[in-house]
């Protein structure tokens, strides 16, 4: 086999390799775009349901907490379905919660589709907001205040 032959078999073999991999990537991006939008996280207290898979418009999840443990990763929004949502909420990472969703079509009206998040399940943490971010939050230990990281 000559120089100019082993250099075509090479090249062949390597087209080869790229397609395959070319495929391999474009069938994960349409699976993982079939499971959520990117970026998007959708939460609905009535239709929802806490477990593996949970997150998709087609199947949410059910609680904020457990949507932000477990399924959320930084720079998402969670698209919170109308409903109350009794649970005080834990926040790690930079998200972005939005309320006012239809949890049937994801359809947006904060004034039809009321969010509620009530924090009376447990003793709330008390923070300094600033409309967008806890700038810095207090728990209570009696009646002493208690800095707290959020």
């Amino acid at each position: 086999m000559n120089m100019q032959q082993l250099e075509k078999q090479v090249v062949h073999r390597l087209a080869g390799w790229v397609g395959a991999l070319s495929t391999a990537v474009l069938l994960i991006v349409l699976v993982l775009g079939v499971l959520a939008d990117p970026g998007e996280v959708y939460v609905s207290s009535t239709t929802g349901s806490d477990g593996d898979g949970c997150g998709t418009a087609v199947s949410p999840c059910q609680t904020i907490q457990y949507t932000l443990d477990n399924r959320a990763n930084p720079g998402d929004v969670l698209l919170i379905a109308a409903g109350t949502y009794t649970e005080n909420v834990g926040i790690q990472m930079s998200v972005t919660l939005q309320g006012g969703y239809n949890p049937i079509g994801w359809s947006r009206d904060v004034a039809l589709y009321e969010t509620i998040l009530d924090g009376s399940a447990v003793q709330p943490v008390v923070g300094d907001w600033d409309g967008r971010h806890v700038k810095k939050a207090l728990r209570s230990v009696g009646r002493q205040p208690v800095p707290h990281v959020v």
